[in-house]
């Protein structure tokens, strides 16, 4: 049988290392590889070395040590060659569930791209959008997303990732199952593509007036100092990037009960415990008060799991419910 002539760099690699353990007696497989050319150019370059050595890796020649250090030191170069071709020829297969428009029909475009080690799923659209080419070779619109920061701060690029809502920028591709799955929040408006309105969000924020009202007038002069426990406290609320995926995740947050979500509710108890927030905490606690307030809330804690930035939400969520009852019996002999 005529000798293999088509060895991969890989293939020849472990052939020299079966070769290294089996010494001093000689394979013939060995023998048929050192005097067979290969068509792959890498791999016949490496044969021609080792028939070169193989006079001297099984004699008693002092030159013998020299010639096995020099073929080991040649395996280690062809395992890293080969590693390296292996990267190159990999590639990674995306599919992105796309949208002309909030009214057009959905439809699913494949993707194929070559790998590069630590990319994420931004970085891969980012190609994509560059180079807008199916895989299947035809050409299409470049693909709508938000991103901004690209360091998961900014919250722009949540979306579901092969079913999951997380963000697309701490998403590593080496980490997620192929083909990539991607698809816009499904609670929100779609703008086109990947790209939701968020804004319900914001409007609920306005609706507890999550801010810390300062005339801006005139110099205050310092504000009131914050104990460092309070502090240690509030700075993890402080943390929300409003990405939307506690409420995607949320199966309490939809059209019928209309609650406002754990953000909002976290951000409710971070100006309440402002100093100079407080001053709008009656009303900030009588907004989450009937439809859509906190009472919508079923304590699923998918929120708290699956927030990117590890906030506390179910205890903020906690800690206001108490406080929004509070309020509510101080209203009942108040007002």
């Amino acid at each position: 049988m005529a000798w293999k002539k088509t060895l991969s760099l890989l293939e020849a690699a472990q052939l020299i290392e079966r070769f290294l353990d089996k010494r001093p007696s000689y394979p013939q497989e060995w023998n048929d590889f050192v005097e067979t050319s290969q068509r792959d150019k890498k791999v016949d370059y490496f044969r021609k070395r080792c028939y070169e050595l193989d006079p001297l890796v099984n004699s008693h020649h002092p030159q013998d040590q020299g010639a096995l250090t020099e073929l080991r030191s040649m395996l280690v170069e062809m395992r890293q060659q080969s590693s390296e071709k292996q990267m190159l020829e990999r590639t990674i297969k995306i599919e992105i569930k796309r949208q002309n428009g909030p009214d057009a029909q959905p439809h699913w475009d494949k993707f194929e791209l070559a790998y590069r080690p630590g990319m994420n799923v931004i970085s891969a659209m980012m190609e994509i959008a560059a180079n807008p080419v199916t895989s299947d070779g035809k050409p299409t619109t470049p693909i709508a997303y938000d991103s901004n920061c690209l360091e998961e701060i900014c919250g722009s690029c949540a979306m579901l990732i092969n079913g999951k809502a997380k963000m697309a920028c701490s998403a590593l591709v080496d980490k997620l199952e192929q083909p990539i799955k991607l698809e816009p929040l499904s609670k929100f408006p779609v703008v086109r593509d990947l790209a939701v309105d968020r804004s319900v969000l914001f409007e609920n924020l306005k609706r507890v007036k999550a801010w810390v009202p300062v005339d801006g007038t005139y110099d205050l002069g310092p504000g009131p100092r914050i104990l460092p426990q309070l502090q240690e406290e509030s700075y993890p609320l402080s943390n929300c990037i409003s990405c939307t995926i506690c409420m995607e995740v949320c199966p309490q947050f939809n059209e019928a009960t209309g609650f406002v979500g754990a953000a909002t509710i976290a951000q409710v108890k971070l100006f309440n415990e402002n100093p100079t927030g407080k001053v709008l905490k009656e009303e900030r606690l009588r907004a989450l008060m009937g439809d859509g307030g906190i009472q919508e809330c079923g304590y699923a804690q998918n929120c708290v799991q699956a927030c990117p930035k590890q906030l506390p939400l179910t205890r903020a969520i906690s800690d206001v419910s108490r406080d929004v009852i509070v309020q509510g019996i101080k209203d009942i002999f108040t007002r």
